[in-house]
């Protein structure tokens, strides 16, 4: 059973998908599909949050949860084979609830797990980085992470955009495009080139959004773009090692003489004061 707070928490992760079932349940590791589209329905009907019903009196027996619980576990912790083998519950949410209840922690879940700390940025960038070379197969590119089939997907339309805000392509697999490689081997490098191309300028973004936060210590929602040119110019310098200058200025809408003549500056203002400007010498 669901409270209304949860239901509430579901619709609104469903609406801001863009109405996706799948990304929906693999983020909050409930409710299922058909559950989630009363809910969703109701709610468009109504305009309000469906609310919890009153509990009534359970159908199942301590013994018969216990002994549910007990089968999931031993048996490869699949839903559909312990309702299967045991005639009941009919429900796979009602499962879910009874392996909580007596066994937390030790349920299977489809999608990430909202329990378990967030998935750092760089794993996300690793899995992407692996799909967009094609490595091997989603699947197995997945379980070498250790994550859901779905999540190396999911990950890829939060880093590249992919079908986001596009209502002609919503619902159209992400992995089309894939289907539809060429057979020619040149094309394919050509394509591999231009994919890590791609993942070295998301890469490259992630970076100077966290050297925003760490070296100019600003809030997480500051914009590079509105950053004095003597605090571009400090973040810039001290991303070089990893990158080169034509590659940064873009990123931070700073022209070379802009770059030039803020950091020279600083430069000169430190030397006065006697302080240390390696961190300024190009």
């Amino acid at each position: 059973m669901y409270s209304t707070e949860q239901r509430r928490v579901a619709i609104e992760t469903f609406i801001r998908f863009d109405h996706s079932y799948a990304d929906t349940i693999a983020e909050l590791g409930y409710p299922d599909r058909h559950t989630l589209r009363n809910w969703w329905g109701e709610y468009r009907e109504t305009g309000e949050v469906p609310i919890a019903k009153i509990i009534r009196e359970p159908r199942f027996s301590d013994e018969q949860k216990r002994e549910a619980v007990e089968h999931y576990l031993s048996h490869g912790k699949r839903l559909k084979r312990t309702m299967r083998a045991l005639g009941y519950p009919k429900s796979r949410m009602t499962l879910c609830d009874w392996v909580d209840e007596l066994a937390p922690g030790q349920r299977r879940y489809r999608g990430p797990n909202p329990k378990r700390d967030p998935v750092p940025v760089e794993k996300k960038v690793q899995v992407v980085a692996e799909l967009e070379a094609r490595t091997g197969p989603a699947v197995e590119i997945a379980e070498r992470h250790g994550v859901s089939r779905a999540a190396p997907y999911m990950w890829r339309r939060e880093i590249m955009g992919d079908n986001v805000g596009d209502t002609e392509e919503r619902g159209v697999p992400v992995s089309k495009e894939f289907d539809e490689l060429p057979d020619d081997v040149g094309e394919l490098q050509d394509m591999l080139r231009e994919a890590k191309m791609q993942l070295r300028r998301v890469q490259l973004e992630l970076d100077v959004r966290q050297a925003t936060l760490e070296i100019l210590k600003k809030d997480p929602g500051a914009d590079p773009d509105r950053l004095s040119n003597a605090e571009k110019a400090a973040m810039v310098t001290a991303l070089r090692g990893k990158y080169r200058l034509c590659e940064l200025l873009p990123v931070v809408s700073m022209a070379k003489s802009s770059y030039e003549y803020a950091a020279n500056a600083v430069f000169d203002s430190l030397s006065v004061a006697g302080l240390s400007t390696e961190i300024f010498r190009v």
